[in-house]
């Protein structure tokens, strides 16, 4: 005999969502009530209508609560030395679907995931062109074959993954990164000189970085990352609540990170701290 469920309330399946987002099954380190608060300010009411709100009557649950749309997430995704996705790249991506799951259990339009492909990144690195290409459309076509099950139990109106590359960001490619930071180079300069993680981006750029000295290629990934934060991520929503920030950083580059979204540092697989594509 089945056990009838109660249908939960707002503020239940607000709760339960922030549960299921939260585990420490799936974040390195625990949310903070901070982070908290503004994901749970993504079901509150003043913010149904400056969403993208689903017009389908499927849309109300039995106790009347609007459903407010996909939570919306944004994810940057590297590129490895390889050209092709391998077992890590796959976990990743079922951990992600396992995380949908759970939240699609509680709140039926589940995720939105759309994964942004860091060409800018990779190209400051000295990552080959075709390995890129090859590798961007092996891990999209994994991708396809991993539907989001918000995606399969909704159909087309949650969309599973959605792709996108920074270029598309007002023409933000590696070498026109000057034009980009006009008027900024010399704040983010003593930004940079300043910064606690300074000395740990120079030895990363000396591990990863093939087109620059360590301390330059260190300043170069710093000034992107800042324009990336303070220029895309906390600008592009200002009149809608933000996507959740996923990432595979490590907490202690959180003043990398965009300000205004909620930021959840996941496990990639397993508890592997280390992003899929740094093999």
């Amino acid at each position: 005999m089945r056990i009838k469920r109660e249908p939960l309330t707002p503020d239940m399946t607000r709760d339960r969502v922030l549960q299921a987002l939260c585990s420490r099954k799936f974040n390195r380190i625990a949310v903070n009530d901070f982070e908290r608060q503004k994901i749970g300010i993504l079901f509150d009411k003043e913010n149904i209508y400056r969403t993208r709100v689903v017009n389908n009557p499927e849309c109300y649950t039995p106790m009347g609560l609007l459903v407010i749309g996909v939570l919306e997430c944004e994810l940057l995704w590297g590129y490895p030395r390889r050209n092709f996705a391998n077992k890590n790249d796959i976990e990743t991506l079922a951990r992600l679907r396992e995380i949908d799951s759970r939240v699609a259990d509680i709140y039926q339009p589940g995720l939105q995931i759309t994964v942004i492909f860091t060409d800018s990144h990779a190209h400051l690195n000295g990552r080959n062109k075709d390995d890129m290409a090859s590798y961007r459309m092996d891990i999209t076509s994994k991708m396809s074959d991993m539907r989001l099950c918000s995606g399969k139990l909704r159909g087309e109106i949650a969309s599973s993954w959605q792709l996108d590359y920074f270029d598309r960001y007002e023409k933000y490619v590696y070498g026109d990164i000057d034009r980009c930071l006009s008027g900024s180079l010399d704040r983010l300069k003593e930004e940079f000189e300043r910064s606690k993680v300074k000395d740990r981006l120079i030895r990363a750029a000396a591990k990863h970085c093939t087109t620059k000295e360590p301390e330059e290629g260190a300043f170069i990934y710093y000034a992107m990352r800042k324009f990336e934060a303070e220029k895309i991520f906390d600008r592009k929503f200002e009149d809608a609540p933000e996507p959740i920030f996923l990432t595979y950083t490590s907490p202690d580059f959180r003043e990398l990170l965009p300000k205004r979204p909620p930021v959840l540092f996941l496990y990639s697989h397993g508890t592997n701290s280390k992003p899929p594509w740094i093999d």
